[in-house]
């Protein structure tokens, strides 16, 4: 089985020390006798006009047997500032802006343990916060862009034959970026309908996230960002992931 992960900085592990999903789920399938060929993890956004155009072509290109999709509602519910710049005083000054964010990072961000990396996180979280006050944020798109966007990606996929897709929902933001009013229970609800709608309707499988996050802790699978994966939370991600391939029977990839 060769499989392709459209996928993001969580897949990627650029948040955890251990293992990513991916990875584990790959272990896992191999231990119950699924061989995995190969995985090509491409960096993927849903967000914007070629988002569809592109994951088609990459399936075209690396001709997996099971495409991987995360789908998430992080694009509508967390706030950046570099978004609101962009939209208030555009690309340009976005583009400086996160050039001067990363070497606030840099200088600010913790690093290595201590009273001394302790006190360079207060100062990162204290200018972050003073920034979001005076600049406010902006999610990257609207929900219904979102669901729009994540329509047409299915039905580009769809035009490339003998590819199986699973789709992962991805639990919901709880850390402080997440803008409350657009995080609601019914929102996300109303989200995750539309895109197992469009799944079911090209016989995609789905992985729903409330059934493998649900009896866990709010929180407790998530980095403090509240919209990364922890270690634990890639480890429970990779072994629901790996049972539903296997529902699926080996013989089918």
């Amino acid at each position: 089985m060769k499989i392709l992960v459209l996928g993001n900085s969580d897949t990627a592990g650029s948040h955890v020390s251990g293992t990513p999903w991916p990875h584990v789920a790959a272990s896992l399938l191999a231990q119950r006798g699924v061989t995995v060929t190969g995985i090509d993890d491409v960096g993927f956004s849903a967000v914007g006009a070629r988002a569809a155009a592109f994951a088609e072509r990459k399936v075209r290109e690396l001709e997996p047997d099971l495409v991987i999709l995360p789908v998430g509602t992080f694009a509508y519910t967390v706030g950046f500032v570099w978004v609101q710049v962009r939209h208030r005083f555009g690309v340009r000054a976005a583009s400086l802006y996160q050039k001067l964010e990363r070497g606030f990072e840099r200088r600010t961000g913790a690093a290595g343990g201590g009273s001394r990396s302790k006190a360079r996180l207060s100062v990162n979280r204290a200018g972050r916060k003073l920034v979001r006050t005076v600049v406010g944020s902006r999610p990257l798109t609207t929900q219904a862009e979102l669901t729009e966007s994540y329509r047409q990606i299915l039905g580009a996929i769809a035009r490339v034959e003998a590819v199986d897709v699973l789709i992962v929902d991805y639990p919901a933001e709880t850390g402080p970026l997440a803008k409350k009013k657009l995080a609601t229970p019914a929102r996300r609800a109303q989200f995750l309908a539309d895109i197992h709608e469009a799944a079911a309707s090209h016989r995609y499988r789905m992985l729903v996230a409330d059934d493998v996050f649900g009896r866990f802790p709010e929180g407790s699978l998530s980095t403090p960002d509240g919209f990364h994966l922890n270690d634990a939370g890639h480890q429970v991600l990779g072994e629901a992931v790996a049972a539903v391939i296997m529902q699926g029977g080996p013989e089918a990839h």
